[in-house]
C-alpha cells in the first residue's frame, strides 16, 4: 500500500476530492480540515498501486508546479 498527505485548496468540496481519488484508482481520508499551510485541509490518498498514486499525484500539483518527477515521487511513502 502506499500513501501521499496532501494541501488541498479549501474551496474543493469533500466530494471532489473523494471523487478525484476514485478517478485515479485512489482513496481520500480527510486528516485535518485546518493543515498547517493557510487552514487548508490535508488528505491522505492511498492506493495499493505506486503508479495510480503518482498519476493523482502528477495531474494534483501538473507541471507548471516545479516539482521534478523524482520530487514527486519522494512525496509517496510505502505503508
Amino acid at each position: 500500500m502506499y500513501s501521499v498527505e496532501i494541501d488541498i485548496n479549501h474551496e474543493a468540496s469533500h466530494l471532489e476530492v473523494k471523487n478525484f481519488a476514485i478517478e485515479h484508482g485512489c482513496h481520500a481520508s480527510l486528516i485535518t480540515l485546518d493543515g498547517p499551510a493557510g487552514g487548508n485541509p490535508i488528505y491522505e490518498f492511498t492506493s495499493k498501486s505506486f503508479d495510480m498514486l503518482l498519476e493523482l499525484v502528477q495531474q494534483y500539483f501538473g507541471p507548471s508546479s516545479g516539482f521534478t518527477d523524482q520530487e514527486l515521487e519522494a512525496m509517496i511513502k510505502e505503508v
